[in-house]
């Protein structure tokens, strides 16, 4: 079974305020470093997001702001990569009525 935005995010349409601070990525590099994106980088990414208490807030903001910061579609971003996203978005465009 496929998971829609919705399912995954609730009705949620925007970040609680303040998430940033409690994102268990903060300080670590293997997330900004756009030139060094392998296997084992983005395993470990998803290890954090798995246990980070923010990751719903982090997607619905990838979400949000993707288009216009293109340097975030190298990265895990909520538990998801850039294509996982794109087609997330592009799923869920095409589910509504």
């Amino acid at each position: 079974m496929r998971t829609s935005a919705e399912e995954l995010l609730g009705r949620r349409r925007a970040p609680l305020p303040g998430w940033k601070d409690d994102a268990a990525c903060v300080g670590d590099e293997r997330f900004y470093d756009r030139d060094a994106v392998t296997a084992a980088t983005i395993a470990h990414q998803r290890r954090v997001c798995a246990a980070c208490p923010v990751t719903a807030d982090c997607l619905i903001d990838a979400l949000a702001h993707e288009r216009v910061e293109p340097g975030w579609q190298v990265s895990t971003r909520g538990g998801l990569l850039a294509r996982e996203r794109r087609h997330l978005t592009k799923r869920t465009r095409t589910e509504k009525p």
